[in-house]
């Protein structure tokens, strides 16, 4: 017999209210397309929906698996939680649909703004003196702390960790979007304009990875 200690499993919470013995198991493809119809659904009413013609279906898929994964994700690994069609298919509060349309919104705002500025998104000789608000400072630090996230998430093998980081840069975000504009400052400051369009152009690519590293494909039009 070996000599070696049996290797060591990290250990999951249980989804409760799902027993196959009992009948109530929820599979993935009933999820998948309960999600699809919801999202689908709302796109049709969404006056903001800026998919193209004919790409609806997939992304609407994409979405649907965002949401399924960060509202998984987002518990401890290891705690138990009941599952909700409600909480999983939710459009409001921090969900993976959130995640999405901030993804798409800083998108939206750099593909349309940068051409105008002609700057360069990697930040070359961009001046960022003028980033002295409270809420750029505050997403500034948030963004700083996404290689201190990660290795912390993956050391724990703990996913919720990073989860709950990109629901705070997508709320700082939003919250920025709002203090910081660009789009109205572009003729009278541009100096100022190219300086935001780079910070919410840093926080689109953290978005974007940080979804990736969970599965998640990030989208640019929702």
């Amino acid at each position: 017999p070996s000599l070696l200690p049996p290797p060591s499993y990290p250990r999951f919470g249980k989804i409760l209210g799902m027993s196959s013995r009992k009948g109530s198991m929820v599979y993935v493809s009933e999820l998948l397309e309960q999600a699809r119809a919801v999202m689908v659904e709302g796109q049709a009413r969404s006056p903001n929906t800026r998919v193209e013609e004919g790409q609806e279906e997939s992304t609407a898929q994409a979405v649907a698996v965002s949401a399924l994964i960060v509202q998984d994700l987002a518990k401890k690994r290891t705690r138990d939680y009941s599952f909700s069609w409600q909480q999983a298919l939710a459009s409001n509060g921090d969900t993976g649909v959130k995640l999405q349309y901030t993804h798409a919104r800083l998108y939206s705002l750099i593909t349309t703004c940068s051409p105008k500025l002609e700057v360069d998104m990697a930040g070359n000789e961009v001046e960022t003196g003028g980033l002295v608000e409270p809420i750029a400072l505050e997403l500034v630090y948030i963004i700083g702390r996404w290689d201190e996230v990660l290795s912390s998430s993956a050391a724990s093998l703990e996913p919720q960790t990073l989860v709950q980081y990109l629901f705070s840069l997508a709320n700082c975000t939003s919250r920025a979007l709002k203090q910081l504009p660009v789009k109205s400052i572009i003729d009278t400051d541009p100096s100022l304009a190219r300086a935001r369009l780079l910070l919410f152009s840093c926080s689109q690519r953290v978005m974007g990875e940080g979804l990736r590293v969970l599965g998640v494909t990030p989208l640019n039009r929702l």
